[in-house]
Parts: C-alpha cells; sequence; structure tokens
C-alpha cells in the first residue's frame, strides 16, 4: 500500500490519543492485544504465502507507542509525582518565562536536575537562564483538571512549585539566539497593545502568534462554541500565509528558485520559534521544510507521507503527545485540507466548470467541511462537545482572519520602523475593525441552541470519534486512487481489512474506559 509512513505516523499518534484518554492500565492492555493481533496477521501471511501489507507495520507501530508510554509512564512521570506535596530546596536555570497569572504572579519554567518545574512567584520576575535557588512545596500540574493534566504532561511539566520566600538569582549575562528572537516577539506584542485596545490585542496576539494569554474566557467560549479555536494554534495556516508571502515576493523579484526556497526555509525556523516551538507549529514548520527542499531540488514527496513522517518526528520521543490538544488539531485539519479538499474540489469542478465565480465560493466551503472532518473527532475527545455550526463559521471568517494576521503582523511589525511606522496604525485599524468582524460573527453563532452539542459519556466520546476518524482516513485513502485501481484494493483486502482490525482496537479500548468499569 502507498503512503506507509503517512499510515505508520497517524497510527502512533492516534494510539497516543487513546493512551492520553486512559491511562497506564489501557496502555497494558492495548500492548499485549496489538502484539496478539500482529502474531495472528504475521501467521495468516506466512500460511497463504502472501506479501506483507501495511497492517504488520501498524500493530508493530501501536505495540512500541505503548511500550514507550509505559517506560514514560514508570521512569518519569511517576517518580516525579512521589515528590508532590514535599518541600524541597530547588536550584536550576529558567528555561521559560511565561505570562503573569490572574492573581499578579510571575511564572516561569525552572529546569531542575532534569525535570521541568513550573514556577510561581510574586516577589521574583523571572528571566531566561537566570540561575536560580529557592524553598517551595511542590503540587502536581493539572491535579484534578484531566484536560489541563494531560496538556501540561504533553510539555513534559508534571510538577509546579509555589515559592513564598525570597529568591536567590544569578543573572546570565550572555545574550543567546533565543533571547533575541524572545526580545523580537516582545516588540511584536508591545506593538499590538500600542495601537489595539486590550480585547482585540489579546486576540490578534493568538491569532498571529498563539498566544492566547490575553485573550478572556468569554471570547475563548464563543470561538470555541464557533469552531475556529483552531485559528489561535500556529499551524498549518499560519506559517504557510507567511513563508509563502516571503517564498513567493522573491520568486517575482527574479531572485531564482533555489534562492527563494532556502530563504523560505530560513524563515519558516525564524518563525517556528518565533511562535515558542509548539508542536503544531514544528508539525507545520517540517512539512514546509520538505516542501521547500523539494522545490529547490525538483524532488518530489508525497503531501501525506510528509504529514506522517512529521507526526513521528514529534511524537516519537513524547508518548504523552497525544494530550496536546494543539497537535491533535493541526495535524487532523492538514490532513482533511490534504486528503478530503482535493477529493471534494475535483468533483465540484467537474460539475461547475465555466461557472468561475460560483466555484471560488464553494472552495471556501469546500475546505471548511474538510477540515471539519477530521477535527470533528479529535474535539470530541478534547472537549468533550461538538461544534455543529464549524463550517458554517470558518466559511464566515476564513478570508477576514487571513487579512487580519497579514495585516496585524506587518501593523506590529511596521510600527518601530521608521518611514514605514505611518502604514502601522492603517493596518492595526483593518485588522481591529476584521477582529470585531469575527467576534460578532462567532457570538452570534455561539448563541444557537443547537450550536454546540455535549457528547458527554467519554466510551462514547472514544468510540464515536475513533469510528469517524477511521472511516474518514479508510474513503480518502480508497477515492484518491484511480478508478480502475479500486476494485483490486477492495479485493486485496488491506484497506478493509485494516479499517476494521483498528476499529476493534478501539471499542476495545472503549470498553475498558474508566466510565465503562465504573
Amino acid at each position: 500500500m502507498a503512503r506507509p509512513l503517512f499510515y505508520l505516523g497517524t497510527a502512533y499518534l492516534w494510539t497516543l490519543v487513546l493512551l492520553a484518554l486512559t491511562g497506564k492500565g489501557m496502555a497494558w492492555g492495548l500492548l499485549i492485544l496489538c502484539l496478539l493481533l500482529f502474531a495472528a496477521e504475521l501467521i495468516r501471511t506466512i500460511r497463504h504465502r502472501q506479501k506483507a501489507d501495511i497492517v504488520l507495520p501498524v500493530f508493530l507501530i501501536c505495540a512500541l507507542a505503548c511500550g514507550l508510554f509505559l517506560a514514560k509512564v514508570h521512569f518519569s512521570l511517576e517518580p516525579q509525582l512521589a515528590l508532590a506535596g514535599t518541600r524541597q530546596t530547588i536550584s536550576g536555570t529558567v528555561t521559560e518565562v511565561l505570562k503573569d497569572s490572574a492573581s499578579g504572579a510571575h511564572q516561569c519554567y525552572v529546569k531542575w536536575e532534569g525535570r521541568k518545574l513550573r514556577v510561581s512567584s510574586k516577589t521574583y520576575a523571572p528571566k531566561r537562564g537566570d540561575k536560580v535557588s529557592f524553598d517551595a512545596k511542590l503540587y502536581e500540574l493539572g491535579a484534578g483538571d484531566p484536560g489541563r493534566q494531560r496538556y501540561y504532561r504533553s510539555t513534559g511539566a508534571y510538577l509546579g512549585a509555589y515559592c513564598y520566600e525570597t529568591v536567590r538569582a544569578i543573572p546570565e549575562k550572555a545574550v543567546t539566539v533565543r533571547d533575541s528572537i524572545d526580545r523580537f516577539r516582545t516588540y511584536l506584542l508591545d506593538g499590538i497593545a500600542l495601537y489595539l485596545p486590550e480585547d482585540l490585542a489579546g486576540v490578534v496576539d493568538g491569532m498571529i502568534l498563539g498566544e492566547k494569554s490575553g485573550m478572556t474566557a468569554e471570547q475563548q467560549e464563543w470561538f470555541c462554541r464557533a469552531g475556529i479555536l483552531h485559528l489561535f494554534a500556529v499551524s498549518g495556516f499560519h506559517t504557510a500565509l507567511w513563508s509563502m508571502l516571503v517564498y513567493r515576493s522573491l520568486l517575482k523579484a527574479g531572485l531564482g528558485k533555489r534562492f527563494a526556497c532556502w530563504c523560505g526555509i530560513l524563515f519558516t525556523l525564524f518563525f517556528v520559534a518565533l511562535t515558542g516551538f509548539s508542536k503544531s507549529g514544528i508539525r507545520a514548520g517540517l512539512m514546509l521544510l520538505i516542501f521547500f527542499l523539494g522545490k529547490a531540488y525538483l524532488l518530489s514527496a508525497d503531501s501525506l507521507n510528509s504529514l506522517g513522517l512529521a507526526g513521528l518526528i514529534l511524537c516519537i520521543g513524547n508518548p504523552f503527545a497525544g494530550g496536546d490538544s494543539g497537535l491533535l488539531l493541526s495535524y487532523f485539519a492538514t490532513l482533511g485540507i490534504l486528503g478530503v479538499y482535493p477529493m471534494l474540489r475535483k468533483q465540484v469542478h467537474r460539475r461547475l466548470r465555466g461557472k468561475k465565480r460560483l466555484e471560488g465560493l464553494l472552495n471556501t466551503l469546500l475546505l471548511s467541511t474538510a477540515t471539519f472532518v477530521f477535527t470533528l473527532p479529535i474535539a470530541m475527545l478534547t472537549f468533550g462537545k461538538v461544534s455543529v455550526v464549524a463550517p458554517i463559521s470558518n466559511l464566515l471568517v476564513s478570508a477576514v482572519s487571513s487579512l487580519a494576521i497579514l495585516l496585524g503582523g506587518l501593523g506590529a511589525l511596521f510600527y518601530g520602523i521608521p518611514g514605514l511606522r505611518l502604514l502601522a496604525p492603517w493596518c492595526f485599524l483593518i485588522t481591529g475593525q476584521s477582529i470585531r468582524l469575527i467576534t460578532a460573527l462567532c457570538q452570534r453563532l455561539a448563541a444557537f441552541k443547537m450550536s454546540y452539542l455535549d457528547v458527554s459519556t467519554p466510551a462514547l466520546q472514544l468510540a464515536l470519534a475513533g469510528c469517524l476518524l477511521l472511516i474518514a482516513i479508510a474513503l480518502v485513502e480508497y477515492y484518491s486512487l484511480p478508478e480502475q485501481q479500486r476494485g483490486k484494493a477492495l479485493k486485496k483486502g488491506s484497506l478493509p481489512r485494516l479499517t476494521g482490525l483498528l476499529c476493534m482496537i478501539l471499542f476495545f479500548g472503549a470498553a475498558l474506559s474508566y466510565d465503562l468499569l465504573k
């Protein structure tokens, strides 16, 4: 079967999602089941003297995900959680500075004896690279809130510390590349805050840099119910918007394809660093790097294979990556764009030849629908609720959000540059009006009673979301084949067999889910 990396990457990520939702008991059960199914499939293949297909490596990659998850829990998570509730003397280095909490406490991450510790203090204003020492009481991050707990674990942070005493700090004097990038990020955020009121600035921060801390809970609820929360997870949409702008501008300037590609690569790396190395940003960056390298050296790469490879690279070293909603929404939205959109677009163009205006409108709707197909299951699992109006809201805000991101970014860049400073107010004027329109539309759509459906039972979420996802992938694979090969694909049986076996694993997982054992 074609696209082996796509199947392996998606199966690995999906297994991690399942484990993030259930835990250690599920990992043991799923590991044993995958190994048994692998052995049965291997025996069947040998007995019938058939060529091995993708089913065998898929079972192996699922078993590998379970094994790495169990190892991470045993050797990293559990030893650290054993320290929760104890007082410790912390001596480490500040690795990341976070936004102040609602209570005014300064927050940062400190690397302490190989552990990533989230520290809160009202007496110490952290700076990256500072050597700090203090006494604090440790606690488990996200305790009592499964969603937040999964998120923190996906970042590698399991413990937090409240520090009420004086923090002894030795500042780091050397200026690193990361410090320079952080200063540029602060420069952009300051520009946005200078020209826009606080409620609009928080939304623009999220759309451009993925900084959602400035958004109010009410705004996040509107965007979530309207189904456009993915716009605030820096992903392929954001990264490609800026990288392709650089690439195409250099091509039009006549500087050559290879030079433009390498500039696109450098800008992509810079943008991923600027947005904080989020997993969704890294995933998008990896795909763009493959794209630019292919363009520069006349190589061809299957986009779905590239997506699967990016997923493997991101998750192979982090068995808790299945709890990162930003990564999941980004990955599966991209899967919809790459897998479903071309198929739908081809069917529409076949029936609407010559009607270019109608085609343009429908293309936007189809792009929104394609994204919705694969983000629907992830929304079920991540939020426990589903936005029914997501295709409509994405259709309405797609062009406006692109305009807001582009002009907001340019305004934040121009405001401190002599000669270009005069353009900044006009950029922010249009950006502000665009954000007001997006917010008003989402507020109206979120007000409908049936705009947001609650899927309250975890086992139901697991089974329903997984089946939708697997069936969608199987249909995309089937319809992406030439018509003369579709019959052979079904006769061979690997596609329906793989889908059926993965559904069996899924329902096995649902049967062991915590709400069914009560």
